[in-house]
């Protein structure tokens, strides 16, 4: 018979230093990886294996289970967070640059795979791509984290990985029902796979069907209400003031204005998650449109042009919030469940180490090559060199400052400073930097190469889902009825997703430490950075930018 209510049992005092212990250290790992190398994920991530399931099992199951939904709630708002910290109007710009980054992100790594074929004898093509398309997805999480904890996240790059990610999250959520279709028709017809259209034009349909409504509504609902409250805000006649209007009424207007603005962000953060789950896309891509089109409505609202440090703006009603049970529980608890899902014990078990690790390097350097679309080179004779460049003309150069990029053509001037152009009777100072700046240009493609490296929730949920529907079962059995493909696969997950973010923090490190070494030097006023244009925040208008 079934219960009426639940029990309540007082909680043992190991349950009490389990969870208090499990908290804390997602956050003091969290905080010592931070301050260091910029990748505090990497930590909670750990804490989650040794205190999951794979290796202590220390939680009840039923702990674990809370854990993954809170923490996927931490996963939907990290994603808001970061539309809130996006530009339309750049992300619009960059569209050319971002759809050929991911488009590299997603191809390399499925071709990449095929090489399994002589790496795990007996693995078929219809499995090679399996173990493709889980790898083909970059974490959402891991991109946004990264992003914020290297200050990224505003920049002209942080636009590009933003939203050449959100695409590869859009394409993951395609390859998981299409790797579901090609188990369940594998498992009925003996081998013959079809696949229906709508497998793939549904999340496909439903994606631009959502992108259009976002933008209509923005263009034909939104901008007149802002375009009709700017009229009704007028100056008028300043009212006498009269005893019945005391003092203390000026703060009441103040906190009703921040519950309504959170009332409203939030129901339509709730509105277009539940409607993108109905439809048949990704929430995740719903959060980031809610999220940025928030931050467009207050570039319109004429309060925020004046007194921006008192209006009640998206990302001031997120820090308000949002932020403090996002950042020290949800955020940590969703990274804490991707260490939950690593089958760290089968891991070590007989050849699948270094074929988990030759998979794994091929898998990194799938991502690290969309780094390339970044790069500023000319190939004589080849056409490819021609649509790199004509896709450039979307976006900022990789390394140049706006000054020299109407003008320069070679890459002495390319590392020139904006100064040169007015002052060139000092010789001396403009020609002893040049050499040092051509290495700096790798920056930029470094770090988005590396950035798309990190994997995560839909890495495994791909293999997990193709394990589940015995794609990866007619390869060479591994460890404890796993199959030896899906270990491989999770080798290369697991070790892109703690590689990707680490290079990423040493790498923003260095940059750091360049940029402090700039301003000590005094190269603050109208020098080239170490990132050059791409690192120059999106809110701050530059000359070129419309290319």
């Amino acid at each position: 018979m079934e219960a009426s209510s639940l029990p309540y049992h007082e909680p043992s005092i190991v349950q009490v230093l389990t969870l208090s212990s499990f908290g804390l250290l997602l956050n003091l790992t969290n905080w010592a990886l931070e301050r260091t190398i910029y990748c505090g994920l990497v930590g909670q991530i750990l804490i989650g294996v040794f205190w999951g399931t794979p290796l202590g099992d220390w939680l009840d199951s039923s702990i674990e289970a809370a854990v993954v939904q809170l923490g996927y709630l931490g996963l939907i708002l990290l994603v808001y967070e970061g539309g809130l910290s996006t530009s339309l109007a750049p992300l619009l710009h960059n569209l050319p640059l971002s759809t050929a980054v991911a488009a590299t992100g997603i191809l390399l790594p499925i071709a990449l795979s095929f090489p399994l074929t002589a790496l795990l004898p007996g693995t078929t093509p219809l499995q090679c791509f399996a173990a493709g398309a889980a790898l083909s997805a970059t974490s959402l999480g891991t991109t946004f984290s990264i992003l914020t904890s290297s200050g990224l996240a505003r920049t002209r790059l942080g636009t590009v990985l933003t939203s050449a990610a959100m695409m590869d999250d859009v394409v993951g959520l395609i390859m998981i029902q299409v790797v579901a279709a090609l188990g369940t028709s594998t498992s009925s017809d003996s081998g013959g796979s079809s696949i229906s259209g709508a497998t793939i034009g549904r999340p496909v349909g439903a994606s631009l069907g959502l992108l259009l409504f976002v933008i209509l509504a923005c263009r034909w609902l939104v901008a007149p209400l802002h375009r009709h409250r700017h009229r009704s805000l007028r100056p008028g006649p300043t009212p006498t003031p009269t005893p019945a209007n005391p003092p203390a009424e000026a703060a009441r207007p103040a906190l009703s204005a921040a519950n309504r603005a959170f009332t409203i962000h939030t129901a339509l953060l709730l509105t277009l998650v539940t409607t993108a789950s109905y439809a048949g896309t990704s929430v995740l891509l719903a959060a980031f449109l809610a999220g940025a089109a928030i931050t467009w409505s207050d570039n319109l609202s004429p309060t925020t042009t004046t007194t921006t440090t008192t209006a009640w703006t998206g990302a001031r009603i997120y820090e308000h919030y949002y932020a403090p049970i996002t950042t020290r529980l949800l955020t940590p608890f969703f990274f804490a469940s991707i260490g939950f899902s690593i089958p760290i014990t089968q891991l070590f078990a007989g050849s699948t180490v270094w074929r988990g690790i030759v998979y794994a390097a091929l898998m990194a350097l799938g991502k690290l090559l969309t780094g390339v679309w970044l790069l500023r080179f000319r190939v004589p004779g080849v056409a490819v060199a021609g649509r790199i460049r004509a896709l450039r003309k979307f976006g900022p150069a990789a390394c140049t400052t706006p000054a020299t990029t109407t003008t320069t053509a070679t890459p002495a001037t390319t590392s020139s400073t904006t100064t040169a152009t007015t002052t060139n009777s000092t010789p001396p100072t403009n020609t002893t930097p040049a050499p040092a700046q051509k290495p700096k240009s790798l920056y930029p493609p470094s770090i988005l190469g590396l950035a798309m490296i990190a994997r995560g929730e839909i890495g495994f949920l791909i293999a997990s889902v193709a394990e589940a529907r015995g794609i990866f079962s007619p390869a060479p059995g591994g460890a404890e009825g796993s199959s030896e493909l899906y270990l491989v696969v999770i080798w290369a997950t697991v070790v892109c997703t703690v590689l990707g973010p680490v290079c990423v923090g040493l790498l923003v490190r260095r940059v750091k430490a360049l940029e402090r070494e700039r301003v000590v030097k005094g190269g603050t006023s109208g020098g080239v950075g170490v990132l050059g244009s791409w690192g120059v925040d999106i809110d701050v208008p530059a000359e070129g930018w419309r290319g």
